[in-house]
């Protein structure tokens, strides 16, 4: 499958900032729960087993201060998750300085909370306890900031505070009447480097992540563009297509419709300019709805006439019938009206497509001497008295779907070198 790929296509940075924002606040609800099933655990902990916590602190209050420090935490998480409500309400992303300020708090609280806790009680056996754990869920978290700079910073504040945690340990063990680490010293500095791995995985992860969020939005810009592009031309179906399997710049074999409203000038005369839009609005509206349903675009609605492609942005095997059923389809409908007649020319050959324009407005274009030619053939109904004719070279594709048909011989057309076989079908 091919991908679409759109002339000096802006890539939104708002939009992406946009659905960053609400993937951070996703992140907030997450660690603010992991926090809250922490310390619902550690409560029904200090519950059922806490003669055993009693042994490792030198009182109960000790274990619960770890608690009531890592609620600064927890009132941190509120604070950002309101600040985040409040841009997402007005449709604005989350500034990086606040990325950078909670990425740092986060990393740090458990980690100082830990350093002070130790270094009030001194006692070792702290760096053993399940607060240590809480660095894991955290790194794990950061991965969803999709900023892989924010997730190494995240993991090695970590990495920091637990180091200067094992050297507060090793010292007051060492000081210890007896050995209260659980583990050989050399073994708590591994963890470190542990931690240091695991920060370059979720670091990988987070900008592996932050791409696929990019290509997500990027395609989806495109597709708005596209159906921006076209949705006054083309049907639906077609935009759908086009998107998923078409390439809008090419050269490509087409065939070209020209209508024209005959006397329209005349018919205008005397009308004001609201009746004269009403009945351009009413009379192009089903001409397009019918070339959309046989699978063309309308290009150019010139006032008194139009110029539909068949074949291009979405290629058509079979575009030479196709036009010729919408062009039958559309005597029938003017016929009905009764107010007007018309007349249309048309011809196959290659043209050149692509989007024509500026970033602020672009329009899909249709160029080449096959356009030329079935805008010379809608003129010439004017001189014989004609509602279609076609040239001779698009005839030969659908000359078993016409019964009625005379040729007009060879003409010079204005613009074109090689005279042209024209045949009239009506």
């Amino acid at each position: 499958m091919k991908t679409l790929t759109l002339q000096n296509t802006n890539f939104s940075d708002s939009r992406l900032e946009f659905q960053l924002a609400k993937i951070e606040k996703i992140r907030l609800i997450v660690f603010l729960m992991v926090m809250m099933l922490s310390f619902t655990s550690a409560i029904l902990d200090s519950i059922i087993i806490g003669d055993q916590i009693a042994k490792v602190f030198k009182s109960r209050m000790d274990y619960y201060q770890i608690l009531i420090g890592g609620q600064a935490l927890v009132a941190h998480l509120i604070i950002a998750l309101i600040h985040i409500n409040r841009r997402l309400k007005k449709g604005q992303g989350v500034l990086m300085r606040y990325k950078i300020g909670t990425t740092i708090l986060e990393s740090l609280i458990p980690g100082l909370i830990l350093i002070f806790l130790l270094n009030k009680l001194e006692l070792p056996a702290l760096i053993d306890t399940p607060v240590i754990f809480l660095c894991i869920p955290i790194l794990i978290i950061s991965i969803l900031h999709l900023d892989f700079r924010l997730t190494l910073l995240s993991g090695l504040l970590i990495v920091l505070c637990y180091a200067v945690a094992i050297t507060l340990a090793v010292g007051y063990n060492e000081q210890a009447a007896k050995f209260t680490l659980q583990l050989p010293t050399p073994l708590y500095y591994i963890r470190c480097v542990i931690f240091i791995i695991a920060t370059g995985c979720a670091a990988f992860v987070s900008y592996r992540f932050r791409k696929l969020l990019e290509s997500r939005v990027r395609y989806e810009d495109e597709r708005n563009q596209m159906e921006q592009l076209f949705s006054q031309q083309v049907s639906k179906q077609v935009v759908d297509a086009l998107i998923d399997n078409q390439d809008v710049s090419a050269k490509k074999e087409v065939t070209i419709l020209f209508l024209d409203i005959r006397g329209f000038t005349n018919f205008v005369q005397g009308k004001d300019p609201e009746q004269v839009i009403d009945f351009q609005n009413k009379f192009f509206s089903p001409l397009i709805d019918i070339i959309n349903k046989h699978n063309g675009i309308t290009n150019q609605i010139l006032g008194d006439g139009l110029m539909a492609t068949f074949g291009a942005p979405v290629r058509l095997d079979n575009h030479e019938e196709t036009a010729l059923e919408a062009a039958k389809e559309i005597f029938q409908h003017v016929e009905k009206l009764g107010e007007v007649q018309i007349g249309m020319g048309i011809h196959s050959g290659d043209v050149v497509t692509g989007n024509i324009g500026n970033d602020n407005r672009k329009q899909f274009s249709v160029s080449g001497t096959t356009v030329i030619i079935a805008s010379r053939l809608e003129q010439l109904n004017k001189e014989f008295k004609s509602r279609l004719l076609v040239s001779k070279d698009y005839f030969e594709q659908i000359e078993n779907g016409v019964s009625d048909w005379s040729s007009l011989g060879n003409k010079k057309l204005k613009g074109i070198e090689k005279e042209i076989e024209v045949i009239k079908i009506l």
